[in-house]
């Protein structure tokens, strides 16, 4: 992280569900910012939800979650000092506190990969392809290849409309034929040249567990035909009916990396300062965190 980069999300959320006396209403509010600068990295997390329940006699809650991690890089080390905070006030009833106070290092193992070359073959054994040919892959999109170079390959597997930001441009196009969930995939550059090519799939229902690690698993089989054995796996936690708002909490992690000629392919479901869940592939030329660390989603993609 030679430069600053700052990431901020705040919402609000009402809700209203009838009948009357049976029905309930909630707001929720929710705050969350990402700075980093050099080897130094801060997330915060402040979460509140205030739960009305309409039925005579119920029990109403307040509920308010923050979190705070700083993280220090040096090399291939990684140190840190993480705080959790729970407050669960029901009315009537007794307040409830928790918290956890912690504090990490993490030595990653892996050299930082290698930038590719403009122009050499992105997965080991595949030609290049020709440039007229009207098909596309992440693979394709190789770190460190230069962008203009990179667009006329897009051009010419006939994908249009790409929306330009900052640092990054985006496509929406079906990479992973396999699924129908919608698609997006994102260059994201610097001077002049591809730093990291993404893929986003937003499944349709984050509330359905199973139909969740279906999608999870179709994707990783796609890669797993194109890239072979991965490199690396890491799992953390059970599926259960709330395993969208384990990810949201950093608790629920299925990671799975492949080695490619110009840098490293990373599939998971990371944690998001907006607490949208998905979906993302990278493929990038720099050596990524931890498993553990959860927050490596690209946040600018909505």
């Amino acid at each position: 992280m030679a430069g600053r980069q700052r990431d901020f999300f705040a919402g609000v959320q009402f809700r209203d569900v009838s009948p009357s006396n049976t029905g309930q209403r909630s707001l929720s509010a929710r705050f969350a910012i990402n700075a980093a600068k050099g080897p130094h990295s801060l997330s915060l997390d402040y979460n509140r939800q205030d739960l009305n329940l309409l039925t005579p006699g119920a029990t109403d809650t307040r509920t308010v979650l923050p979190n705070f991690i700083y993280r220090y890089q040096s090399g291939q080390n990684t140190f840190g000092v993480e705080y959790s905070y729970n407050l669960r006030q029901p009315s009537p009833g007794q307040d409830t506190v928790g918290y956890r106070m912690a504090a990490f290092w993490t030595y990653n193992f892996d050299r930082p990969a290698r930038i590719a070359r403009a122009g050499e073959v992105p997965v080991a054994g595949q030609p290049a392809r020709a440039a007229a040919v009207a098909e596309i892959t992440l693979l394709d999109l190789v770190p460190g290849t230069g962008l203009e170079a990179a667009k006329k390959r897009i051009a010419d597997a006939r994908v249009g409309g790409g929306v330009t930001q900052a640092g990054m441009i985006v496509y929406e196009k079906q990479l992973v034929p396999e699924v129908i969930e919608r698609q997006r995939f994102a260059l994201v550059h610097d001077a002049g040249k591809i730093e990291t090519a993404v893929l986003v799939i937003d499944p349709d229902d984050t509330r359905n567990a199973t139909a969740l690690m279906q999608l999870y698993e179709r994707v990783r089989r796609h890669f797993l035909n194109r890239l072979g054995s991965p490199s690396q796996l890491f799992d953390r936690g059970d599926v259960s009916p709330g395993v969208a708002d384990e990810i949201r909490a950093g608790r629920f992690i299925r990671l799975t990396e492949w080695k490619a000629p110009a840098g490293t392919v990373r599939l998971g479901m990371p944690r998001r300062l907006d607490g949208q869940v998905r979906i993302e592939v990278h493929y990038s030329g720099r050596s990524f965190a931890a498993p553990t660390e959860t927050l490596w989603s690209l946040e600018s993609v909505r």
